[in-house]
């Protein structure tokens, strides 16, 4: 899966000795999405770059939290500055970003509650860029 990562996902930020710890928890992420979404039926490629991109943005969480990520580097009278972007702190704006990830390559529909019904507002895709539109699965 490493190969994939790098070959046709592109990836360049999951080194390869933490790669397998990292996909470990983005495949049980992606299990649990399973449960608690409807997916719309995709090939084995599309989930494989739907599980780098939410590996990669794991892996970028926990390099962040754990204050790995420099900020700013300087060697003598030279310094760079990186702007990192604004990365989600709490739990639910990660989760969103990591179905917002994941969005990119698969159509995540909610899943109606357990014995409920849904309403038309309540069934909705997740999209890449966080708006939700009408679930294409529920027509």
């Amino acid at each position: 899966m490493y190969w994939f990562y790098r070959s046709k996902y592109s990836g360049e930020e999951i080194p390869e000795e933490e790669f397998a710890g990292v996909m470990k928890k983005a495949r049980h992420w992606m299990e649990r999405c399973k449960r608690i979404y409807e997916i719309a039926p995709f090939e084995e490629e599309q989930e494989k770059m739907a599980l780098c991109a939410v590996a990669e943005t794991m892996y970028l969480f926990q390099q962040r939290q754990q204050g790995e990520m420099a900020e700013k580097i300087s060697i003598g009278s030279v310094s760079c500055s990186y702007n990192l972007g604004v990365f989600p702190q709490r739990k639910a704006e990660q989760e969103r970003e990591l179905l917002s990830q994941a969005g990119i390559y698969l159509d995540i529909c909610r899943v109606p509650p357990r014995g409920g019904i849904l309403g038309e507002r309540d069934v909705q895709n997740v999209q890449p860029d966080g708006d939700h539109l009408p679930c294409p699965l529920w027509k």
